[in-house]
């Protein structure tokens, strides 16, 4: 029989303590409760940050990536018009 419980995490955690309008914060938990606990499930604000924060991240290297220059591409942008 396979253990039961929280299911582990090949990575370490790092815990944040962060500040967010309590409004935001009441908002979040609406869209996360659950009914029959009376309360958010376990685990779903930080499942909800962690997945938010590796979009943003993806979003970021795409980013960077689109911004490196590209071997034998000329950017128009860099090129002088010639009267």
């Amino acid at each position: 029989m396979p253990p039961t419980g929280r299911p582990t995490n090949p990575d370490l955690t790092k815990y944040w303590k962060v500040c967010i309008p309590a409004t935001l914060a009441g908002t979040v938990e609406l869209y996360l409760f659950d009914n029959i606990h009376k309360k958010p499930l376990y685990g779903a604000r930080s499942r909800l940050i962690t997945e938010l924060l590796e979009g943003w991240v993806k979003q970021q290297q795409l980013l960077a990536l689109a911004a490196q220059p590209r071997p034998g591409f000329i950017n128009p942008d860099d090129v002088e018009e010639r009267p």
